[in-house]
């Protein structure tokens, strides 16, 4: 019988096919493995870019608080140049407020000691805005005096 006369009842052999159901299965196995590499990278990134929730920002918080208080613990707040001055205030509101608006954070105690002292700085603030300006005489002021 030639080649192209086979009769029906043989089978022809596919080259390779006792392999396919083999490479299938590798394939779907290695399918699985990245898939579940990947969900297992991405829950990773998360939690990492996450900060850890809660305890990271109460951490965080208390740091800034720390970071002032380093600081300016040995400064003489009447001392400096004004604009070394108006840069302390600025950072005694910040770190205030830090306080204030980290509820979780801090106890209440500790938040209404840190809202009293905000409305202390800003009463003082509002005192100060309705004193009129010194009077600028002088040489330095007015060249015609010297």
């Amino acid at each position: 019988m030639s080649s192209k006369e086979m009769p029906d009842t043989e089978v022809q052999s596919v080259p390779g096919s006792r392999h396919r159901g083999l490479n299938y299965s590798t394939v779907s196995a290695l399918a699985v493995v990245l898939l579940a590499v990947g969900a297992l990278g991405g829950w990773y990134v998360g939690r990492e870019s996450s900060g850890h929730g809660e305890a990271s920002r109460c951490t965080q918080a208390r740091n800034a608080i720390n970071d002032y208080v380093e600081q300016y613990k040995d400064t003489d707040p009447q001392s400096g140049t004004a604009d070394e001055q108006a840069q302390a205030r600025q950072d005694t509101r910040t770190a205030l407020n830090v306080q204030v608006q980290n509820p979780d954070c801090f106890s209440p105690k500790e938040r209404a000691q840190a809202q009293s002292w905000l409305d202390s700085m800003d009463q003082t603030a509002a005192r100060e805005a309705q004193q009129p300006a010194p009077e600028r005489t002088g040489c330095f002021w007015n060249a015609s005096e010297c």
